[in-house]
């Protein structure tokens, strides 16, 4: 049926258009059965099995940042897995060929839609009133519009992690700080996370909770358009 193929297609590319959101990439395509990729395809991107002999292969914007990164290898899987599934609830034997290529303004717009989520579900915890991150010192999104204060207290606030860093350098290249109403910790590469309180909290719930959403932020990131300024002081995902 053609109207059931336009919407089996439709699926397959909102699938494609969520990988392209969470992995920087130049394109993505479902590579049909039968179909040949160039002999050096592999070098410049990764191939996926698809199953039936259909593949799903990715060219990278920077193929050295996502190099055995385990936030790429999942986005991948997840991508694989929901393709494949695509295509039993359609009753599909054969996927067709579907490419698509990154839109730049559009996929940070998306980008910053995706960290706004994650920066959201944090405030839901009592007492948390807002939280940001930050990159390269200017705010990439936060779960609410930041008050005045809030955004002047920020410059202050990563100083002093910038300052806690050069402290503990040759140790760790991590720093959190905790104040009367923030906690703040460092990440990626050049990036932050602050999350504002008005009212007692658990500082160790909160650590945890930063963790569990800093984990979910460093595979986004990469993807902005922007690359490391200084690949040399990677502050990597806190354990």
């Amino acid at each position: 049926m053609e109207v059931d193929q336009t919407l089996f297609e439709k699926e397959l590319r909102d699938i494609l258009g969520e990988l392209a959101d969470t992995v920087s990439i130049e394109t993505v395509t479902i590579v049909a059965s039968g179909e040949p990729l160039a002999a050096n395809d592999e070098e410049l991107g990764e191939i996926v099995p698809l199953g039936n002999g259909a593949r799903l292969y990715v060219q990278f914007k920077n193929r050295e940042t996502h190099r055995d990164s385990q936030q790429h290898a999942a986005a991948l899987e997840r991508a694989a897995r929901a393709i494949r599934a695509c295509a039993r609830r359609w009753d599909k034997g054969d996927l067709p060929r579907l490419s698509i290529q990154s839109t730049t303004s559009v996929t940070n717009e998306r980008l910053i839609a995706r960290i706004e989520t994650y920066l959201r579900a944090l405030c839901a915890a009592q007492n948390i009133v807002n939280c940001t991150v930050t990159l390269h010192d200017d705010v990439v999104a936060s779960a609410s519009a930041l008050t005045e204060l809030h955004r002047e207290r920020i410059p202050f606030i990563l100083k002093q992690l910038a300052a806690e860093v050069d402290r503990n350098r040759g140790d760790s290249s991590h720093a959190v700080i905790v104040g009367d109403d923030f906690l703040a910790s460092t990440f990626w590469f050049g990036a932050a996370l602050v999350t504002f309180f008005d009212g007692p909290v658990s500082i160790d719930f909160l650590r945890h909770r930063s963790r569990m959403v800093i984990r979910e932020l460093a595979g986004i990131l990469p993807s902005f358009d922007d690359p490391p300024r200084d690949p040399a002081k990677v502050e990597p995902v806190p354990e």
